[in-house]
């Protein structure tokens, strides 16, 4: 019963352990896959697929994701949301993405969490969001001393000037961006440095110097969106210049960049189709693992409850017989003490009867006609208590039948008797047999059925 209980305790603990860790398993695979369909959709420009495959990942979250996974996946909807002009909620994903780097301690991303929250603000435009976004480019830059390297400060810097192209403050834009320009970029980052200079001397009039830099973009590094970027700026030059043939052509270009995204999200949308039935199997595999789980837990409750109650009803059952054993036992002893008291006052009464009989011999109180009087001797004193006894106890004999039953318990035959009551041996033969009669035995149990009653 040890073992079978034992069985029905470490078994649902083991259950209990094993799908944990494999839904554990299972739940940081799902967000790794949905993290790594996410930066392949980035790769590819399909903004919106990435947007849904990291949705999908923030939703699968639970209390063993990493942080660091949190804040990978927090930056990216972040940047999904600023790009998508949604910057309330590209703020939020900004500062949750800062929280979660913030409790790894890891310095570069919590830096490169407060330029992305600058940059919505700035993107958020009114002179209080600049204030705010100036207050995030000066905590970032706090983190310069040794924790700050070549590609995150051209990033600092490409920013701040950003926000100052938007504040239509050009000579500081012009001054960060260029700034920005002799720091190593990543991904896109010069393509968008180099974009951003050509938007600041396109405001300024300075239609060589925007030419020469869309060009130096167009050499880097770049995506759709700066591509369109670099042909939306030469088009508006070639409006402001009144040059139909390069309208023409820029406008084209747009066109088939337009052509280029539409294409992609259709594609977009049928990866997501794709995406949203794997993440439907994965979750039902998991929900499976999830039944197993509770399953084999209740099975286990119920069999520790059914070992438990079997053994509670064992030990009330060997109680009962332990409690049973003892009171027979208990009977058995008083029962053996009784007969023994009783083994022992036979005896003592047999002791005063053989004394008693020569005493009623010696001092003939049989012959006597007051032999149940009052007035009684100390000698005689067993005869009288005794005979009150037996007057008690067969009150419907009379004087002589009480006198030979007396007789007979001191074990008298019947020639002793007829000596002491001057009867005939033949008379006194036939008063014991009818004193028998009475008393409902023989006349040779007579004097045993006597002493029990006297006993």
């Amino acid at each position: 019963m040890r073992r079978l209980l034992l069985y029905g305790l470490v078994l649902p603990v083991m259950l209990l352990v094993g799908c944990g860790r494999a839904s554990h398993t299972s739940g940081a695979l799902l967000v790794d896959s949905l993290y790594r369909q996410g930066r392949y959709f980035l790769d590819v420009h399909c903004y919106d697929s990435a947007l849904v495959c990291f949705a999908k990942a923030e939703e699968a979250f639970d209390e063993h994701t990493s942080a660091r996974y949190k804040g990978k996946i927090y930056a990216n909807l972040a940047s999904l949301h600023k790009d998508a002009g949604v910057f309330d909620v590209a703020l939020d994903y900004s500062k949750k993405s800062l929280h979660a780097y913030e409790l790894i301690s890891d310095t570069a991303c919590v830096l490169l969490s407060w330029l992305d929250i600058a940059d919505v603000y700035v993107k958020m435009g009114g002179e209080d969001r600049y204030q705010y976004a100036q207050k995030c480019y000066d905590k970032a830059l706090s983190y310069f001393g040794g924790y700050c390297n070549d590609s995150i400060k051209g990033r600092i810097y490409q920013e701040k000037g950003i926000k100052y192209v938007h504040d239509n403050k050009l000579d500081s834009g012009l001054y960060y961006l260029y700034k920005s320009l002799t720091y190593p970029a990543q991904g896109n980052g010069s393509s968008i440095r180099n974009l951003y200079v050509a938007v600041a001397y396109q405001k300024k009039g300075e239609v060589d110097s925007a030419k020469h830099y869309v060009d130096e973009t167009l050499k880097c590094p770049n995506g759709i969106r700066q591509r369109s970027g670099c042909y939306n700026i030469l088009w508006s030059i070639a409006c402001d210049e009144k040059d139909t043939l390069a309208m023409s052509r820029y406008s084209s270009i747009l066109v088939a960049y337009k052509d280029s995204i539409l294409r992609l999200e259709n594609q977009a949308a049928r990866e997501v189709v794709k995406l949203n039935n794997s993440s439907h199997e994965t979750m039902k595999s998991v929900y499976l693992r999830s039944y197993v789980l509770w399953g084999s837990l209740l099975v286990g409750v119920f069999l520790c409850v059914f070992v438990l109650l079997d053994y509670e009803r064992r030990r009330r059952t060997q109680l009962s017989e332990a409690r049973l054993t003892l009171t027979v036992d208990s009977l058995q002893a008083k029962l053996v003490e009784e007969q023994n008291k009783k083994i022992y006052d036979r005896k003592t009464i047999e002791e005063q009867l053989v004394s008693l009989k020569h005493s009623v011999v010696e001092s003939g109180i049989m012959q006597s006609n007051h032999w149940r009087g009052v007035n009684q001797e100390s000698s005689h004193r067993y005869f009288y208590a005794l005979m009150d006894k037996m007057c008690l106890s067969f009150p419907f004999l009379t004087e002589r039948e009480l006198q030979i039953c007396m007789l007979v318990l001191m074990h008298m035959n019947n020639d002793e008797m007829s000596k002491i009551l001057f009867l005939s041996p033949n008379s006194i033969g036939k008063t014991k047999q009818r004193v028998a009669q009475r008393l409902g035995t023989s006349a040779g149990q007579l004097r045993e059925f006597l002493l029990q009653h006297m006993s």
